[in-house]
């Protein structure tokens, strides 16, 4: 069976037949070329469970089975054309287990590993290759390389299969743009417990070297603890994120920032400063921050997040030299009461919360095409407590324009939602892009919603079920005078 082609092929009819027949899943091999001990060509396999499809073709597999009885397989060539693997996300949210330890039953030395084109879930990654061992539990990846957008990515990592998962390892990543040389190296030690990261990154303009761009990081990570994080400490200069990431804004940033514990892990500080030296509007592909100064403070009880403090102190938007308006925040979370089922993670949405937010000036056209600039100034503070959210106070102003009003909202299946809002000469036309004569006016009055917002047919969309209420009794609309009293109730509809 191992000498021949024809028992080759009757191998794999066998084990297709007994997957197909035994399990939810489905495989299907192609035409082969070759037998199971010298060697063979296969035309393509394809498998799937469920919404899960795995595709490779024009493989070619070369076993060495001379040291099989010492328990090593050698396998000189794995090699495919193509490989395709589509598996959508799933909502599984099942927390990871760690095995104490992964253990095989005989060590393995994958000499020549080679994909021409590999796609996952549509996106390509091109010329892979590596050497994979696996001997007495060390798993060993050497001379890894692999293409993602233009991107040369080279790698080697070694971890040992047994708790605490032991890792050594260092990624190198090379870009050519068309000016612009950018080299990245990251290096790993430690485990999957506690892992020191240090990157190392330089964008070199050889005929600007005075926009060159370095970017140094250093982080601890606990990846399964409560917090993430242990210490991070990131330096930037002239750092342009278009040069590095996809669809990223253009800029300029310098950017410090720390993260560090205090001496029995109970609490963690961080700070971090980003100044942008060419703020642009977000229409033209830029980043309108100017400058953001911001602090935390993270307080666990028992490894579980107990307290979380933010302090944005200063954030200013600009466009180029124009200044666009101020703002700064302050945000309180406090962790729920633990119930034995829940994770130890970070979930600020299941948390009580308090916020306090103002603007000064904000034009708003620097995030968005707008008819004019605006000068927004406004004070939004409120409270989540459960399920419950309220926007105590809501004010906004344009200038001579103004909106006042206040919110609740619960976050449950059936959204219930009460809010009150009142207008001050406002101008639709001023907010609203390629605003005709109709949107000319000045609003004044008051309008309230008392019901239940509920997801309709279309996706992302929610219908208003319950009371409206809209009085507009001095305003002016289409450059018209305008009294509008309406009620609306459940469909039921009053206009005065």
């Amino acid at each position: 069976m191992t000498q021949t082609e024809q028992g080759l092929r009757f191998a794999a009819a066998q084990a297709q037949d007994w997957v197909n027949s035994n399990s939810d899943q489905q495989l299907e091999f192609g035409r082969f070329q070759g037998t199971l001990w010298r060697g063979f060509d296969l035309e393509f396999v394809r498998w799937q469970q469920e919404n899960t499809q795995v595709e490779a073709e024009q493989i070619r597999i070369a076993v060495d089975w001379s040291r099989l009885l010492d328990q090593m397989i050698r396998i000189n060539t794995l090699s495919a054309r193509v490989v395709r693997i589509d598996s959508p996300p799933t909502e599984n949210d099942d927390p990871l287990v760690i095995p104490d330890r992964i253990s095989v039953p005989v060590d393995l030395d994958l000499h020549q590993l080679r994909v021409q084109q590999l796609l996952i879930n549509g996106e390509e990654l091109k010329s892979l290759s590596a050497k994979v061992s696996i001997q007495s539990e060390q798993l060993s990846v050497h001379h890894f390389s692999l293409n993602v957008r233009d991107t040369q990515i080279d790698s080697s990592v070694e971890i040992t299969l047994a708790k605490p998962y032991q890792i050594t390892g260092e990624v190198n990543a090379r870009r050519e743009l068309d000016d612009l040389l950018l080299n990245a190296q990251l290096a790993a030690t430690g485990s999957i417990e506690r892992l020191e990261l240090a990157l190392n990154a330089k964008g070199e303009n050889i005929s600007k070297p005075d926009q060159t761009q370095n970017v140094q990081a250093n982080a601890v990570l606990t990846l399964l603890g409560s917090n993430p994080f242990e210490t991070v400490r990131l330096n930037a200069e002239n750092f342009d994120p278009s040069n590095w990431l996809e669809g990223a804004p253009h800029a300029s940033l310098a950017i410090v920032a720390t993260v560090e514990p205090n001496d029995d892990f109970s609490e963690s500080t961080g700070n971090f400063s980003i100044r942008n030296a060419r703020p642009s509007t977000v229409q033209s592909g830029g980043l309108p921050l100017s400058l953001i100064q911001a602090r935390f403070n993270l307080s666990l009880k028992e490894q579980r997040p107990e307290q979380l403090d933010l302090w944005v102190d200063e954030l200013r938007l600009a466009e180029g030299k124009r200044q666009a308006g101020s703002a700064n925040a302050t945000i309180q979370w406090r962790a729920p009461k633990q119930l034995d089922h829940q994770d130890d993670s970070l979930d600020v949405l299941a948390g009580d919360m308090n916020f306090d937010i103002k603007t000064n000036n904000i034009d708003a056209s620097v995030l968005a095409r707008l008819p004019q600039r605006l000068a927004l100034t406004s004070m939004i503070q409120g409270t989540k407590t459960g399920t419950q959210v309220r926007v105590e106070r809501l004010q906004v102003r344009d200038r001579q324009a103004e909106l006042l009003g206040k919110l609740q909202i619960d976050l449950v299946d059936k959204v219930p939602l009460d809010t009150q809002i009142e207008l001050r000469k406002i101008n639709p036309a001023n907010y609203v892009p390629d605003a005709g004569p109709f949107l000319q006016g000045d609003l004044n009055g008051t309008a309230s919603f008392t019901g239940v917002l509920i997801q309709s047919g279309k996706a992302g969309a929610v219908d208003p079920v319950g009371e409206i209420i809209v009085d507009l009794m001095n305003s002016r609309l289409a450059n018209a005078p305008l009294k509008l009293l309406a009620k609306a109730h459940r469909g039921y509809v009053a206009l005065d």
